[in-house]
């Protein structure tokens, strides 16, 4: 269960090694599914994948599932990005949207 989780996270951590899972000089990934478990945990489910909440060298942004009612659409929410990281943020992204896309999505309220 939840191996399309664990292979975007093994994926971005073989691609972004250096400084793994350190918010201010590396890259941190949190994925949380809409029972507010996080990856990791025993009750994690990624098929309710809510988010998933990315720090890359002090910038952070989330990848939302939208809010409007389809499990197809995802929404990128507090990205600012500098010019410098802008491949890199282009990489995690394709890495995680990779990931995303082999899951069957359900929103949480339609999966209870």
């Amino acid at each position: 269960m939840n191996e399309n989780t664990k292979n975007m996270v093994k994926e971005l951590q073989k691609e972004f090694l250096e400084n793994w899972g350190d918010i201010s000089k590396g890259l941190k990934v949190t994925i949380i599914d809409g029972a507010k478990s996080v990856f990791g945990e025993y009750a994690f489910d990624e098929t309710i994948i809510d988010r998933v909440e990315i720090a890359y060298k002090g910038r952070e942004f989330e990848i939302c599932i939208s809010d409007d009612g389809s499990t197809d659409q995802f929404d990128l929410e507090g990205i600012y990005i500098e010019v410098g990281i802008i491949e890199d943020i282009g990489k995690i992204i394709s890495i995680v949207g990779k990931h995303l896309n082999k899951i069957e999505l359900n929103h949480y309220w339609s999966a209870v």
